[in-house]
C-alpha cells in the first residue's frame, strides 16, 4: 500500500511548500493515520468512496492559538480539492 503526496504549487493554485498527502482508499488511509501528526488537516474527498486528503502544516502550528487553522490559505484547501 503506497499513497500518493505532493508538494504544492508554485502559481495560481496554492503557494509553493504545502505538503499534501491523499489516501484513495480505506487501506491507503489506515497508513496515513499511521504518519500523521497533530498539525494535519484532514479532509474527505466528495464523490470519492473512502478517499481522504491532509495538508501537512508546520510542526507546532496548532499550538499558536485557537484560529492556527484559518492561516491556512484558501487556495491550498481548494487544491485539495
Amino acid at each position: 500500500c503506497m499513497v500518493f503526496y505532493f508538494t504544492s504549487g508554485p502559481g495560481e493554485k496554492a503557494p509553493k511548500g504545502y505538503l499534501l498527502y491523499m489516501g484513495k482508499d480505506k487501506h491507503e488511509n489506515e497508513e496515513l493515520i499511521k504518519y500523521a501528526w497533530p498539525e494535519d488537516v484532514w479532509f474527505h474527498v466528495d464523490k470519492e468512496s473512502s478517499a481522504h486528503v491532509y495538508i501537512r502544516l508546520p510542526r507546532g502550528i496548532h499550538e499558536t492559538g485557537p484560529t492556527w487553522y484559518k492561516e491556512i490559505p484558501k487556495n491550498v484547501v481548494e487544491e485539495c480539492c
